[in-house]
């Protein structure tokens, strides 16, 4: 047998992401079909999550559920970058759905995917085992098989005294708890300084704002504002400079004929006179400096900027809420042979 053909067997009877991420399973966690994707590979460098990243985006071409799928390879994306992260740098991409993809090791590699809007919000999760089909949404995977029962019979049971009705707990209530892995990226005011906003601790100056937001558009033209400001400003002090220098060379002596010997003068007389092109040059300078300090750096005036924030904190606020969990608590209390005893049960 050929050598290429033992190469190609032995790599068909390797565990595949192609087995793990099928048509039909992977299309089953988009909430509804036409949808645009973008599947991005995070976390360390690794072969494995680019292999199942490239299976996923393959099944979902395939799947006819998707307008269209695209690759995170032109995101630049960082090894050490969170998923909000990712989320933000394809808030400029045409698509409704960005899926994360993070490979985990193990005894079995198993590969987590998990599904955002745009706006950051998680909308759902998969986790797929390498060389195993993964299991369509609402689908339980069947369970493991079940280990014979032992020969020796199990000892009786220990007389116990009825337990007394058991006392419900009323759990505290609880903040809503943030999508699986997402962060709070609400923006406030700055405890020492109102006016400066921070994101996570972070104070967020100049286009970072917009960059926090998701505006990539609105951080474009503050970089244009800047340059405008700095170059209005540059070449005001130029020309500025350019007058005093003119104005100053100007100021010389204006007789027409000198005594060769004495240097007197015969014929006019000295006059010191500004020179105009110093004066135009002195009026367009300080007109450049004005423009340059009164020329806003950003494209949205405070009151819009603070209409930005609050609706990006209702989207955050509307994205944990919508993923937060609920749970059940209940407690009771029993007296037993060897003393009292209790059973805390929790529902999710």
């Amino acid at each position: 047998m050929p050598v290429t053909a033992l190469l190609g067997l032995a790599m068909a009877m390797l565990p595949s992401w192609d087995v793990t991420f099928t048509p039909s399973a992977s299309a089953s966690y988009l909430d509804r079909p036409n949808l645009a994707v973008v599947v991005v590979a995070a976390g360390p460098v690794s072969p494995s999550t680019q292999a199942a990243a490239a299976a996923l985006a393959q099944a979902l071409r395939t799947s006819q559920r998707t307008r269209f799928v695209m690759t995170g390879e032109g995101l630049a994306v960082q090894p050490t970058d969170p998923d909000v992260r990712i989320v933000q740098l394809s808030a400029a991409l045409p698509v409704d759905v960005v899926l994360v993809v993070r490979t985990f090791p193990g005894p079995t590699e198993t590969a987590v995917v998990v599904l955002y809007t745009k706006e950051g919000a998680a909308l759902t999760s998969m986790a797929g085992t390498l060389g195993q089909p993964l299991p369509a949404r609402g689908v339980t995977p069947p369970p493991p098989a079940a280990v014979p029962p032992s020969p020796v019979p199990p000892p009786p049971p220990p007389l116990v005294t009825p337990a007394p009705a058991a006392a419900a707990v009323t759990p505290e209530p609880q903040r809503p708890a943030a999508a699986f892995g997402s962060v709070d990226l609400r923006i406030t005011p700055s405890r020492r300084d109102p006016d400066v906003l921070v994101q996570r601790g972070k104070p967020l100056e100049g286009s970072d704002l917009y960059d926090a937001v998701g505006r990539p558009d609105l951080k474009s033209q503050y970089g244009s504002r800047v340059v405008a400001k700095v170059l209005s400003l540059v070449g005001g002090g130029a020309l500025l400079a350019a007058g005093t220098i003119t104005f100053l060379v100007g100021l010389n002596d204006r007789c027409a004929i000198f005594d060769a010997s004495t240097r007197v003068c015969l014929r006019g007389q000295t006059i010191a006179q500004p020179n105009i092109l110093a004066a135009a040059f002195g009026v367009a300078g300080l007109a450049g400096i004005v423009f340059g300090i009164a020329f806003p750096a950003h494209p949205l005036n405070g009151d819009e900027r603070r209409q930005l924030v609050d609706d990006f904190n209702k989207r955050q606020d509307a994205g944990q809420k919508s993923e937060a969990p609920s749970a059940r608590l209940r407690v009771a209390m029993g007296l037993l042979p060897g003393g009292v005893s209790g059973l805390l049960h929790v529902e999710f």
